[in-house]
């Protein structure tokens, strides 16, 4: 045999290997954690974080070491071959494993995270906390304060006409095809915004419901208090579009949490997750009417996967939020800046179908 024959079954025995040994290192893990919680005692009562083994507490000459991860640190001092004292510095957490482990192939983008989809829960991720220019992954923000400020006006998005402003047809970038003087149902502007990015959808959004305020740039603002609200301080919105602009940023991290939140409203989840759509447009200027065809951005949703938006600028390069949903599962994939378009798509599926073996795997043990 030739190095060419030997090159596959040397990498299927060494995945054959790795599996087997992330089966036993998982079951060894699993049983550490409960026999030292089945030893536990309060040390203070009052105090949650505060746990001690029971354990002889003759001085000893011991040995320390720190357990750092993102759940929190613990301090374990130990001596071998007899029973010391052990102090956690925070009570022990009860999360999933996988929660403490990261993929073993490389993920092309620069930032990226996973959050359970039914709960907004951080599971794992690489460079989350970096803050970044996200392009239009902007307009999940844009689409769901518009949501949410036409149920504060009392609007019908089914019967609100909203027209199209002369900046919103001067935009550069990803157009729905809207032209100054259109007038456009509320509904199918948010379609135009959130299928093919539309940039002039996002001004003419930001247009109307300024003529509903007196204040200055009141939808922007109305942007940056909803993620605000979330506790979300690494992310901060200059434009309405996502643009190129250093002011305009987020986090991965950020990302999946206002992704999360905005996922909860039910017209938002049907927005995001059609692949194409339709509507019938009339221009007041030239009195005359025609139709709009729209397809979504995101690839993946002809794959299983439900939304939600995809956003490329040079600066902030090729990023995707993805969501994916399960009768077992739910996870939504954030991916900022990866080293091309097309490695979005394979980055999202490599991490669902990693992390869903995660899960399966720790289930057989628990």
């Amino acid at each position: 045999m030739n190095d060419e024959t030997l090159q596959p079954i040397q990498i299927k025995n060494w995945v054959q290997g790795f599996q087997t040994q992330l089966r036993f290192s998982t079951k060894r893990t699993i049983s550490r954690m409960k026999s030292i919680e089945s030893n536990l005692y309060s040390q203070d009562p009052s105090s949650e974080f505060s746990i001690k083994l029971k354990t002889n507490t003759k001085p000893n000459k011991i040995q320390e070491r720190g357990v750092h991860s993102q759940y929190g640190s613990r301090k374990i001092s130990f001596k071998q071959k007899q029973p010391t004292q052990t102090i956690f510095q925070t009570q022990l957490c009860k999360v999933p494993l996988y929660m403490q482990l990261i993929p073993f192939f490389k993920v092309s983008a620069q930032s990226w995270a996973i959050f359970n989809g039914c709960t907004g829960e951080y599971i794992t991720g690489y460079n989350q906390n970096k803050c970044r220019q996200i392009a239009s992954i902007t307009k999940i923000v844009t689409c769901i304060v518009s949501l949410r400020l036409a149920k504060e006006l009392n609007l019908n998005i089914d019967r609100k006409r909203f027209f199209v402003p002369d900046q919103a047809q001067k935009i550069l970038g990803t157009t729905a095809g809207l032209l100054k003087g259109d007038s456009i149902f509320l509904r199918d502007i948010l379609y135009g915004l959130m299928l093919p990015s539309g940039n002039d959808a996002a001004i003419t959004l930001s247009y109307n419901f300024q003529l509903y305020s007196l204040e200055n740039d009141h939808f922007l603002k109305e942007m940056n208090r909803f993620v605000q609200s979330l506790g979300l301080s690494n992310t901060q919105f200059s434009n309405v579009h996502g643009l190129c602009n250093e002011n305009n940023y987020s986090t991965a991290y950020d990302v999946g949490k206002f992704t999360f939140e905005s996922l909860q409203n039910e017209q938002f989840q049907k927005i995001v997750k059609t692949q194409s759509y339709y509507c019938e447009i009339q221009n007041q200027l030239q009195n005359t009417s025609r139709e709009l065809y729209w397809e979504n951005t995101n690839k993946l949703l002809q794959q299983g996967f439900k939304g939600v938006k995809t956003g490329i600028t040079k600066e902030a390069g090729p990023s995707v939020v993805e969501f994916f949903q399960d009768q077992s599962n739910s996870y939504i994939i954030v991916l900022l800046n990866c080293s091309t378009s097309e490695n979005r798509w394979s980055d999202a599926l490599r991490l669902l179908q990693w992390i869903q073996k995660q899960d399966t795997l720790i289930k057989q043990f628990i």
